[in-house]
């Protein structure tokens, strides 16, 4: 009778224990999550002023976020009637002044004109000559509609989050 011979199992070496790769892609994946997470709290002016939208998810949050506009100012704003061409017109000008330590988007303007009693008679909005603003410079503005002689003022405000 003839002698079958078992075979004898090959022993594996003994190897390091390793975290299964689903663990590691979850890990990674809590790291970069998490990552976004404070760079979008620590950063959050910077991410307000570049969506303007976001200051409310950071309000409902608790945290303050300052406006994309907070360290701009209005400086010398005129409102000058002139004829252009035959054409009344009534022409704004001034200036806008970055007082802040940062370069700041400059967003669109509204420009409303006002009767005696404060009321708006028109309303128009308009880009400022510099798209960008250093810290501690100022731009100008300019812009012109047609002449309504029961307008006494203008008011001058921005359109955060608004290109035209």
């Amino acid at each position: 009778m003839e002698e079958k011979t078992i075979p004898q199992p090959v022993p594996r070496p003994e190897r390091a224990w390793r975290w299964p790769r689903a663990w590691l892609v979850a890990g990674g994946l809590a790291l970069a999550l998490a990552g976004l997470l404070v760079l979008g709290w620590t950063q959050r002016d910077a991410l307000v002023a570049v969506v303007p939208a976001s200051a409310s998810l950071y309000s409902f949050l608790g945290a303050e976020a300052g406006s994309p506009v907070a360290s701009l100012v209005f400086e010398d704003v005129t409102l000058l009637r002139r004829r252009v061409e035959g054409e009344p017109l009534l022409i704004v000008e001034g200036w806008v002044s970055n007082e802040g330590a940062g370069e700041v988007r400059l967003p669109a303007l509204e420009a409303r004109l006002l009767d005696q009693t404060g009321s708006v008679l028109h309303s128009w909005s308009f880009r400022p000559e510099q798209e960008v603003l250093e810290p501690h410079a100022r731009a100008p503005f300019r812009t012109r509609t047609a002449d309504r002689h029961d307008a006494v003022s203008i008011d001058i405000d921005f359109l955060p989050g608004r290109v035209e």
